[in-house]
């Protein structure tokens, strides 16, 4: 029983190291110089509005978004920019990356590699966490289905930082889940044994037959006994 307890650590540090690894990466991409030119140029027109004019900015901006066709020419400024053409090659390069996106320091769209629901950010928890308030720290989150794609992903956070060190925007990295799951694709103890892994509701994040959160490891309660 010992060494299989020992096995388990090591796959689970295994899991650990790829999460870091990702993360140091999404972080690189995050503070690239175009990122950060990009960003300070959208910021630009925030110069001459009030806290009140910047709410009611996004809020506009928002109902356009939403209402807007594919191909509305509008929504093309956002998404055919300068900028998400680098977020598009840079998920080219890194096919494990599923959508890229980079939300300004109001949480207002700066450019992406998809159409996100809503044109703001400031009310997702991946922004709150990573621009806190300014002071910008990184971000993972829970496991999430994507539906463009009809893959499951892992979310990252950055906060964008300009030379100063002042938070000017935050960039979001979907990576693919299986990206995580390396060390455990063949993994096995006898005929019988095999590794799963499951988040903090019991429900089944990896089992080599079976689609993620399609079923749970066990009742919730016993899981917790665990």
């Amino acid at each position: 029983i010992e060494s299989q307890r020992e096995m388990t650590r090591i796959l689970a540090s295994a899991i650990d190291f790829t999460i870091e690894k990702e993360a140091e990466q999404v972080r690189s991409n995050a503070n690239s110089q175009y990122v950060i030119d990009a960003l300070k140029e959208n910021n630009l027109k925030y110069r001459v509005k009030n806290e009140k004019e910047i709410q009611i900015y996004l809020a506009d901006m928002n109902k356009r978004w939403i209402k807007a066709s594919d191909d509305d020419p509008f929504l093309k400024d956002y998404l055919e920019n300068k900028l998400s053409h680098r977020l598009s090659g840079l998920k080219i390069e890194e096919k494990k990356l599923i959508t890229i996106t980079i939300a300004d320091k109001f949480g207002g769209l700066a450019g992406s590699t998809a159409r996100p629901s809503k044109f703001y950010s400031f009310d997702q928890d991946w922004w709150l966490s990573s621009y806190t308030k300014g002071y910008g720290e990184p971000f993972i989150g829970n496991v999430e289905y994507d539906e463009a794609s009809h893959l499951w992903c892992l979310p990252f956070a950055i906060p964008i930082e300009d030379e100063a060190g002042s938070v000017i925007g935050v960039y979001k990295a979907s990576i693919s889940l299986d990206t995580f799951f390396k060390p455990l694709l063949d993994f096995k103890i006898g005929n019988t044994g095999k590794v799963v892994l499951v988040d903090d509701k019991a429900y089944l994040v990896y089992h080599n037959e079976a689609l993620p959160f399609a079923n749970k490891y066990c009742e919730y309660e016993e899981f917790q006994k665990t």
